[in-house]
C-alpha cells in the first residue's frame, strides 16, 4: 500500500486538517480498514469535562463514561454527520483556558466513532478514535462481507480537522 499524507494548519485560526490517501499498489485485493487514534491525558481533565456530538447518547456524556478503569464504546457517525463530516468534541479543558478541541472526520470513510477510557493503574488516557468499521472482529468483518475487497489500483481517501475553540 501506499499513504499520501496532507496536513495543512491556518495559523490564523488554528484549524488543522489532515487528508490521507491510501493506494493499493500490490498484487492482490484486500480489505482496507481506518481507524485514527486521537488519545488525550486525562490529567487534563475535571468534573466539567465532556464529550459532545450528535452521535452520542444524548449528545454528551462525561469523560469518565460507564464503570470500571477502562471502557470503550463505538457508535454509528454517519447518520449525524453534516455535509459528510461528523463532529465531537472534548472539553471544557481548564488547561487550555476552558476551550474545547473539536474533532471533525469525513463519514463516507469513517462512519463509526470509537471512544474509549483507561485509567488502570499507570494509565490515564481517553482515545477517541473515528474508524471506518464497528467494534466487531476484521475477520467476521471480512466473512460477513462487511469489508469490501480493495483491488490494487484502488485508492480511498480519509480526512480530519482539528480545532481548539
Amino acid at each position: 500500500a501506499d499513504l499520501a499524507r496532507r496536513w495543512r494548519a491556518d495559523r490564523s485560526t488554528g484549524h488543522i486538517t489532515l487528508d490521507d490517501r491510501v493506494t493499493n499498489t500490490g498484487g492482490t485485493s484486500w480489505p482496507p480498514f481506518g481507524m485514527y487514534h486521537i488519545n488525550f491525558g486525562t490529567g487534563l481533565f475535571d468534573a466539567e469535562t465532556r464529550l459532545t456530538g450528535a452521535m452520542l447518547p444524548g449528545g454528551s456524556l462525561p469523560w469518565r463514561f460507564g464503570e470500571g478503569e477502562r471502557e470503550i464504546f463505538c457508535v454509528p457517525a454517519a447518520e449525524t454527520a453534516t455535509h459528510g463530516w461528523a463532529e465531537i468534541a472534548i472539553g471544557p479543558i481548564a488547561a487550555l483556558g476552558g476551550r474545547s478541541v473539536h474533532i471533525r472526520f469525513r463519514t463516507d470513510t469513517l462512519p463509526h466513532l470509537q471512544v474509549w477510557r483507561n485509567l488502570s493503574l499507570g494509565s490515564a488516557v481517553l482515545g477517541i478514535e473515528p474508524v471506518s468499521h464497528p467494534l466487531v472482529p476484521r475477520a467476521e468483518l471480512i466473512a460477513s462481507g462487511k469489508a469490501a475487497n480493495f483491488a490494487p489500483g484502488e485508492s480511498v481517501g480519509y480526512g480530519l480537522a482539528f480545532e481548539v475553540r
